[in-house]
């Protein structure tokens, strides 16, 4: 019974882990995209580049 238990305890911090890896992951990407978005805005308005 025990085992089994231990078993099944192993299995959901596997499934948490890769599921907490997977939403890091995904905020990590939005970050850097959204990053990405702000940079490409503001860049252009920046007055030493507009001649």
């Amino acid at each position: 019974m025990v085992p089994d238990r231990i078993e099944k305890t192993k299995e959901m911090a596997t499934m948490f882990a890769t599921e907490t890896t997977a939403r890091l992951s995904a905020a990590a990407f939005a970050i850097v995209l959204s990053a990405l978005s702000f940079a490409y805005a503001i860049i252009p308005a920046t007055p030493a580049l507009v001649a």
